[in-house]
């Protein structure tokens, strides 16, 4: 459970801390919120698997990057081709992955918040 949150860490300090003294172009800044969003896809892919018990740290590593490289490579390719609205659309699949794993922790989460409260009224019966 750590490496998913030692990474969202570090990549917030490696974009967050040069991104104030360094500008980045602005037919970048696309690119570069895709990369981000595909990584955050990842992270929360990542948390969904150790909830279940699948968690493997290769797996989420080289899911990481192959994720971010690919949503980017699409970007490109789209606007290569004068294609519109691709990066419209690689974000609204990037979005129903991490809103169907935010879902699946949030309902992961409730479940063992009432488990626990029910476990805790039933360990101290009402006379």
């Amino acid at each position: 459970m750590w490496l998913p949150l030692l990474a969202l860490i570090i990549g917030f300090v490696a974009v967050y801390l040069p991104s104030r003294h360094m500008h980045i172009p602005a037919e970048y800044i696309e690119y570069i919120g895709i990369a981000l969003v595909a990584g955050f896809d990842s992270i929360c892919g990542a948390t969904r698997s150790y909830i279940e018990g699948h968690f493997n740290d290769r797996v989420f590593v080289t899911g990481f990057f192959t994720n971010t490289i690919v949503a980017v490579l699409f970007l490109y390719l789209g606007n290569s081709l004068p294609i519109k609205y691709v990066a419209v659309a690689i974000m609204v699949a990037l979005f129903i992955r991490i809103f169907n794993n935010l879902g699946f922790v949030r309902r992961y989460l409730i479940a063992r918040l009432f488990e626990k409260r029910i476990s805790a009224n039933e360990s101290f019966p009402e006379p």
